[in-house]
């Protein structure tokens, strides 16, 4: 018998409680629940019937189980996706169990259905709240796109199958509803329907000819809902004629935004948007446009503030560049880098606060200007150049074609500050933003890197507590006895780490510890870092002589050989 589930029942030994149910499905019912932590998660329980479930079913689950941990691996999958954080079968309950993570857990379903709720819903007509949602759609085309690298289908793209944090709005989208895809010619466990479904599979009339075309037209689909509000009545047989038609006449919308739509929602599967990266390139089409800034007026410009003198590195790279310009000649300078930021400069995103600004001749740094760096407010009136950087290129850049950039030397801006800043316009939405996946891949590079130094240090002060020696005699025993005198290092330890100690008042401070083996000196290769669990090589110590700066040891073998006797 299958047992209900009810609020406050702990499932999987007790690593989680349910809360609160969230949805009921044909085959699944989907809870709210907490980990011994509080932290909130998702639960999809599958209820089975006998004592365990049967050979086929079980196979199933092992087989998807397989995909969404390889799924669920990847540094970007959770910007992207709702990940897996556990499963297992609970035969208490009798039910397949699947633990998931998401920054939200209101689908967007629930919140179209109150769209005069949201700000970020409701107000179309703005541009910044549509690149909200594109940019949102582009975490869900990532996604789904990250599944199909897997040979994964989801065939149920829908509002249904998003989760969002309604309080911190589309860029905690994040794609969901693929626990039971099907790999590329499997069986489906069952899903959602959606209100508009490609054409070709409205034809077959079942969903055995699903394609990565259809998951992409479903996603067309969801885009023209969120954006336009095309929202057909279900079983309405002129479903796509009505949608399209919305998208045509919804005058908010540029001519980007509905060639993207429509592109992914194009009738024949060939002529469709439908390669993962040309879905991305088209919304970052529309990002472009919707985000372009608008020029202010005939005289507006980017203001980019430089250190210029005789000692300024950037008057020397110049001067290099143009032997004919002077150190003292200020304003040659300044108009040689406003002629060398004049055709289609590059900005390169170097970090949060950092970026190079690429010209034709020379490569500058470019900070927001402030009077020091605590003053930096975000809002990038002007920029600045403390100096040169060698030219590069790189993934994260931009090319400025709508504004010039007009220069002044740091000492003028006290003297021209009012007309400087007039027409300038701000340089932050000219900036590069980071790529998708790009903070969690610099969290895992810098989480990496720490333990990287860590075990270099650590190494390090290991190598500082070892010390070189000579053998003055030998008795072969029993039992054996060695006389040793610390003699120099070939290489010296490193600085930091050594406390320039010798020899004997290194293990005269480990034996008085009172430490394990504290008396126990090994006699190994020179200067080797990694002790070896051979007892032969391990010496008891039973004699000082600070004197004669030796140490005399007997063999730990025959010590212990003693004490079985006894």
């Amino acid at each position: 018998m299958v047992v209900a589930l009810t609020t406050e029942m702990p499932i999987l030994r007790g690593r989680y409680t349910l809360k609160k149910k969230v949805a009921t499905a044909r085959d699944h019912e989907v809870w709210l629940a907490v980990d011994q932590n509080e932290n909130d998660l998702l639960v999809k329980a599958w209820p089975y019937s006998g004592d365990r479930p049967d050979d086929v079913l079980r196979a199933l689950w092992d087989a998807e189980l397989r995909n969404l941990f390889r799924l669920s691996s990847s540094p970007e999958a959770e910007a992207r996706l709702v990940v897996l954080r556990d499963a297992s079968i609970d035969t208490a309950i009798k039910h397949l169990v699947l633990v998931t993570h998401a920054p939200g857990y209101a689908t967007l379903e629930e919140l179209l259905q109150n769209r005069a709720g949201y700000d970020w819903l409701r107000e179309l007509n703005k541009g910044e709240v549509r690149v909200q949602l594109w940019r949102g759609l582009r975490r869900v085309a990532l996604g789904l796109a990250h599944l199909h690298e897997q040979q994964m289908l989801h065939r149920a793209v829908n509002a249904a199958a998003v989760f969002v944090n309604p309080d911190n709005g589309p860029e905690t989208m994040r794609l969901g509803g693929f626990e039971f895809t099907v790999r590329v010619g499997g069986p489906r466990f069952g899903g959602q329907e959606t209100i508009l479904i490609p054409p070709e599979l409205a034809e077959q009339k079942r969903f055995g000819v699903a394609s990565f075309e259809s998951d992409w037209f479903l996603l067309g689909a969801l885009a023209a809902r969120l954006l336009a509000r095309a929202e057909p009545r279900p079983g309405d047989a002129k479903a796509y004629a009505a949608v399209l038609e919305k998208v045509n006449s919804d005058t908010t919308l540029y001519d980007v935004e509905r060639a993207v739509i429509q592109g992914m929602l194009a009738l024949h599967p060939r002529a469709r948007l439908a390669r993962g990266q040309d879905v991305v390139d088209g919304i970052d089409s529309v990002l472009h446009r919707i985000d372009e800034p608008a020029r202010l007026s005939p005289d507006a410009h980017l203001g980019l503030v430089v250190a210029l003198g005789e000692r300024q590195p950037l008057t020397l790279a110049i001067l290099e560049e143009d032997e004919t310009i002077q150190a003292a000649d200020l304003e040659s300078q300044r108009a040689f880098i406003e002629r060398d930021l004049q055709h289609e400069p590059s900005i390169v995103r170097r970090g949060d606060k950092s970026y190079i600004l690429l010209g034709h001749k020379l490569g500058y740094w470019l900070n927001e200007h402030a009077e020091d760096e605590h003053a930096q407010t975000g809002q990038w009136a002007l920029g600045y150049c403390h100096g040169p950087v060698g030219l590069l290129h790189g993934h994260q850049q931009v090319k400025l074609k709508q504004v010039p950039i007009k220069v002044l030397d740091r000492k003028s801006l006290r003297k021209y500050a009012a007309a400087f800043r007039r027409n300038a316009v701000s340089w932050k939405a000219y900036l590069p933003r980071p790529e998708e996946g790009a903070v969690a891949r610099q969290r895992l590079q810098r989480f990496h890197e720490f333990f990287r130094v860590i075990n270099q240090i650590d190494l390090l002060f290991s190598d500082a507590q070892v010390f070189a020696y000579e053998r003055l005699s030998y008795k072969k025993g029993p039992p054996e006895e060695v006389v040793l005198r610390q003699r120099p290092r070939e290489r010296p330890p490193w600085q930091s780490a050594s406390r320039q100690e010798s020899l004997i008042g290194y293990l005269t401070q480990e034996e008085y510890a009172e430490k394990n083996n504290g008396d126990l000196v090994y006699l190994g290769a020179e200067e080797a870092l990694r002790i070896q669990a051979d007892e032969s090589l391990f010496w008891k110590i039973v004699n000082f002589d600070k004197d004669q700066r030796t140490v005399t040891a007997l063999a730990k073998k025959y010590l212990l050989t003693q004490k079985s006797r006894g």
